[in-house]
């Protein structure tokens, strides 16, 4: 008798144990959903947010480069070749007509 106790004990033991690992499985392929989810959200965020930066960006460009057009135009030469420095990089040409830097807006 203790015997069939003993089987019945171990035979539920192992139901419960493979009920906890389908259970398990089924944990993670739900959590997994839930990343790839979250995971699609942030890319998205990123990509919006990458956007408005380069958007602001460009629009603060824009006022400097129409600031110094209207110094250049209004005969301010002088004050608009000092300020021009501190948006653009110097850039030279070498003696093969290569740039010797690259110019970029700072």
């Amino acid at each position: 008798m203790l015997g069939d106790a003993g089987s019945v004990a171990s035979l539920v033991g192992v139901m419960v144990s493979v009920g906890g690992l389908g259970f398990a499985i089924w944990q993670l392929t739900r959590l997994r959903g839930e990343t790839r989810a979250a995971r699609e959200a942030s890319e998205a965020t990123r990509r919006a947010l990458g956007r408005e930066l380069a958007s602001t960006e460009l629009a603060r460009l824009h006022g400097r480069l129409q600031s110094l057009k209207e110094m250049h135009r209004s005969g301010d030469r002088l004050r608009a070749q000092t300020i021009i420095p501190r948006y653009f990089k110097y850039c030279w040409m070498s003696d093969a007509g290569i740039p010797a830097c690259q110019r970029n807006i700072v």
